[in-house]
């Protein structure tokens, strides 16, 4: 039995380090918050600078179909 109390003991302990580490985490991260700043990001998409690299146009369906990748007969 006295091992098992000094076992919830130690849960206890880690249970109310951690609650305090991530208290700090939380604090820490409102801290670099500009104010009046969206923590959840931009509302408008942002500008591309030069530099960026443009995302592929997706593939239609029509032609993935037209040119297969392999030769169908090796698989």
């Amino acid at each position: 039995m006295g091992t098992i109390c000094a076992h919830h003991d130690q849960i206890i302990a880690n249970q109310t380090q951690h609650t305090t580490i991530l208290h700090q985490i939380q604090q820490h991260l409102s801290m670099q918050t500009l104010p009046g700043h969206d923590r959840f990001g931009p509302s408008e998409p942002p500008v591309p600078d030069e530099g960026t690299i443009p995302a592929e146009q997706p593939i239609s369906d029509e032609e993935i179909r037209a040119e297969p990748s392999h030769d169908p007969t090796t698989i």
